[in-house]
């Protein structure tokens, strides 16, 4: 724990002060109301607050100080380290253990531990296989930690199992004046990880339920969140698309970039696969390590989430899936893959809409002046409605009047 080195070794475990904080032995607090233990001051009396940690040093979870009498340590599925030499940022490819004996998929931020009850009175480093903390050093005051444990068969037997979680920061995507609206969400953020996450509140999760050939719109429906004990959870390998409304300014067609937090869930391995309600049919995938996405994929053609014009006529930007590119496609993502027997290859994106409780995805007919990308009923796209009637312009049903 700690930025600084004055007291890192023994002198910051004196196990004759276990209530004592040092610069680098900080008291958890168990919440009952999480199920874990987190760190709310040195009195353990106040709101949850982060812990000082920096880039490239060992820890452990001892209790009352005493490595002889239990502490957690590192097991043996070691997660990639997420910064270089000098303690800087990298994204690395795979960020999960490569070892998986656990088969948890352990990583920075979700960790799987070792409990022991026999080691040095204080600590020693040659009995304490201590866990290295491999993410940048947060200088904003250091990052949320929680500390699970699974009790023993009795009351004095080890825990069987304990890992830590860490709270998580992701950037959002907010489109300045985009062609197309998605419901009443401005902010986006497709999604996906190894592990169950809590999903705050004014955040929500969508996912693509179905797609409108003709009108190349992709219908987006809110995911059936886990609800259990006051909190919403998206389970473990989820792909969807994560979003909010805010108030933002900024210029036309660009895109105002936000940070929003998410703690993960108190059991990380609740999967989607176990999971009931989950959705029959969603066209995102999950895009957790950083891979390099094909356009052309056997059977598919894969699609990234983008701000884009999707004609060279259009005055405005569209929110959608357009063509995988030759880039990485981030961690944790999500992408959307549509059936080649469906698709047409020559289509450059498709554009979003919301599923307002409406079976087709498109809303009852109102009145338009015949601008946008319009369609008739028969799925041809015309420059703009000739003659009176019903057409499909930018997703929705309308009447021509003129």
């Amino acid at each position: 724990m700690g930025t600084v080195d004055a007291d890192r070794e023994q002198a910051g475990w004196n196990s004759d002060q276990p209530d004592t904080q040092t610069a680098h032995a900080y008291r958890l607090t168990y919440d009952s109301t999480l199920g874990c233990y987190c760190y709310k001051g040195a009195d353990g009396n106040g709101d949850e607050q982060p812990v000082p940690m920096a880039a490239g040093k060992l820890f452990a979870f001892a209790y009352n100080k005493q490595f002889n009498n239990l502490f957690f340590s590192e097991d043996g599925d070691v997660p990639h380290a997420l910064i270089d030499a000098e303690g800087n940022s990298i994204e690395a490819t795979a960020y999960a253990a490569e070892t998986g004996t656990n088969g948890k998929y352990d990583t920075q931020y979700v960790n799987w531990l070792q409990p022991h009850d026999s080691g040095a009175d204080t600590y020693d480093a040659s009995v304490v296989n201590a866990c290295q903390f491999s993410l940048p050093t947060n200088t904003d005051g250091g990052y949320y930690i929680r500390l699970y444990t699974k009790s023993g068969a009795t009351d004095t037997s080890l825990p069987k199992s304990a890992y830590y979680t860490i709270r998580r920061a992701y950037t959002f995507s907010t489109p300045v004046d985009p062609k197309n609206s998605v419901g009443k969400y401005n902010t986006f953020k497709t999604f996906s990880d190894y592990h169950a996450v809590v999903i705050p509140t004014g955040i929500d999760a969508l996912y693509v339920s179905s797609a409108d050939k003709a009108t190349r719109t992709l219908t987006t429906t809110e995911y059936p969140l886990y609800e259990t004990e006051g909190k919403r959870v998206l389970p473990a390998g989820a792909a969807v698309i994560l979003v909010e409304s805010k108030s933002v300014t900024g210029t036309s067609g660009t895109i105002v970039k936000s940070t929003e937090s998410l703690d993960y869930h108190s059991d990380p391995t609740f999967a989607e696969a176990d999971y009931s309600s989950k959705p029959t049919v969603n066209m995102l995938k999950p895009q957790i390590t950083r891979t390099k996405l094909p356009y052309n994929d056997g059977n598919y053609y894969n699609y990234l989430f983008a701000f884009q014009k999707r004609w060279d006529s259009d005055q405005k930007k569209t929110i959608g899936f357009f063509e995988a590119g030759a880039a990485n496609n981030p961690v944790n993502t999500a992408y959307l893959q549509i059936d080649k027997s469906f698709n047409d290859a020559a289509a450059k994106g498709w554009s979003l809409s919301f599923d307002f409780n409406d079976a087709t995805g498109i809303r009852q007919p109102e009145a338009v002046d015949g601008s946008g990308d319009c369609y008739t009923l028969q799925g041809i796209r015309i420059k703009k409605p000739a003659t009176k009637g019903v057409y499909i312009v930018n997703g929705k049903k309308v009447v021509y009047n003129k």
